[in-house]
């Protein structure tokens, strides 16, 4: 109970600290090719942590009994890391004018496909 309560103050610590970062980053400085690297970086982690406490939450409400509730707790980051990660490679396909619906759900299905046979072999 102590550690998922640190666990997510610690989440919506960084992700504010992201999202403050990413909009200093956007408002101070113009786009540059450094820039984009630094945009897509604070935006993996902004989405990343964000997204770690709902998923969290989803997990904690499957789980069947603590012990399960605590072996998932690996998932719920790499999960969170999986949405952060499309995130940006979305952006970043956005910036290079190559999104296109089937680009972002092809991308999706990979991702989805990723998580479900890393879940089977668990």
């Amino acid at each position: 109970m102590k550690s998922r309560r640190i666990a997510i103050t610690l989440s919506l610590a960084m992700a504010s600290i992201s999202w403050l970062g990413l909009a200093y980053l956007m408002y101070y400085y113009p786009p540059g090719n450094a820039e984009r690297v630094l945009f897509l970086s604070l935006l993996f982690l902004a989405t990343s942590f964000t997204a770690a406490p709902l998923i969290l939450a989803i997990h904690r409400r499957l789980a069947r009994n603590a012990k399960d509730e605590m072996r998932r707790q690996g998932v719920v980051w790499r999960e969170a890391g999986l949405l952060g990660l499309y995130c940006g490679l979305c952006t970043w396909l956005r910036f290079s004018r190559l999104l296109n619906w089937a680009n972002a759900l092809l991308l999706l299905a990979v991702f989805i496909l990723t998580e479900a046979l890393l879940l089977a072999r668990e």
